[in-house]
């Protein structure tokens, strides 16, 4: 593994014993990287020119260079590009010394990260506890939908259409040049409302919560038992993977959002949505039931019955379809 320090400032490295001001650096003194700087004040470039001049650019971003003779000195980041083949060696101590640097500063954040452990698996705990109830709460709620009906809905929310669309019929009645009755109509497509919150319904919702929860658990585990030479695409990868808890609670307070837009939904539109007869007749009845009309299959017929000649009324037609 390569030594790899970061100067922010050029006192740090004038600091260095080894270091000597403006001193050349050509293409044959070259050994390698001593480390790399990121100033806030300009610095000038050592490189020397065929003519023997100093490139003297100034630059606040380049690399640390060691010369064969030990000593150190500054080489521009545009420098290091333009004066040195892709086949030289500092072009290839550059591709390895910032792959190790990315390395190291992700097996620094997987350390950190691990050290949140304690907090962020009580914290997905507890999110786990809240959308296992908030589960279980709307099954209770869809229970007597009917299999069917549960289907439709989750085809429904899948779609990303949940709107109810009818048409609205209205019919005017005339006679034809041969005497005859016959009814004129005329149709205007109405939206009576939407579901809310169909998420809630879908099993990925929370499927997918609760598999990523149990990959961040054992992430967790795993980051434990990295070593400071582990590969840097497997400390990416732990690092990928327990960054996911911010996205997993986010995602959490989004479902545990939509349970009042869910609840608060106007179930009495799946009379003009359910397709199973057996199964909307036992919906009828669960509606009529829970808004406190007790009573069965035949006084639930007319109780929907009332409500749908209101929305007639309201809409100002003669009769509703299905689309």
């Amino acid at each position: 593994m390569m030594d790899i320090r970061t100067f922010s400032s050029p006192d740090e490295i004038r600091e260095l014993p080894n270091f000597v001001e403006n001193n050349p650096l050509t293409k044959v003194t070259y050994k390698g990287l001593a480390g790399d700087y990121h100033f806030g004040e300009d610095v000038e470039c050592c490189f020397q020119k065929e003519n023997g001049n100093l490139c003297l650019h100034s630059h606040r971003r380049g690399w640390l260079i060691e010369l064969l003779d030990g000593t150190v000195t500054l080489l521009g980041k545009n420098c290091a590009s333009a004066q040195f083949s892709l086949e030289s060696k500092l072009i290839g101590d550059r591709k390895l010394y910032n792959n190790e640097k990315r390395r190291k500063q992700s097996l620094a954040a997987l350390k950190e990260l691990v050290a949140q452990k304690p907090i962020r698996l009580e914290q997905l705990g507890q999110m786990r506890s809240q959308l296992e109830s908030l589960k279980s709460r709307t099954n209770a709620l869809i229970s007597d939908f009917g299999e069917n009906t549960r289907r439709q809905l989750i085809t429904l929310g899948r779609s990303g259409k949940p709107d109810v669309l009818v048409k609205g019929v209205k019919l005017r009645p005339y006679v034809d040049d041969n005497g005859k009755q016959k009814q004129e109509r005329s149709v205007i497509q109405v939206k009576l409302g939407s579901f809310n919150g169909l998420a809630l319904i879908q099993p990925e919702s929370f499927y997918q919560l609760f598999q990523s929860m149990r990959d961040v658990s054992t992430a967790y585990d795993e980051a434990e038992t990295i070593e400071d030479s582990s590969k840097a695409s497997e400390v990416d990868r732990l690092v990928n993977k327990l960054g996911d808890v911010e996205r997993i609670l986010r995602e959490g307070e989004q479902l545990l959002a939509l349970e009042s837009s869910f609840t608060n939904n106007n179930f009495e539109l799946l009379y003009y949505v359910v397709q199973d007869h057996r199964e909307l007749e036992a919906i009828m009845v669960k509606l009529m039931n829970d808004a406190g009309q007790v009573g069965g299959r035949k006084k639930s017929r007319g109780w929907f019955a009332d409500k749908h000649q209101q929305l007639l009324e309201q809409l100002g037609v003669d009769k509703i379809e299905r689309i």
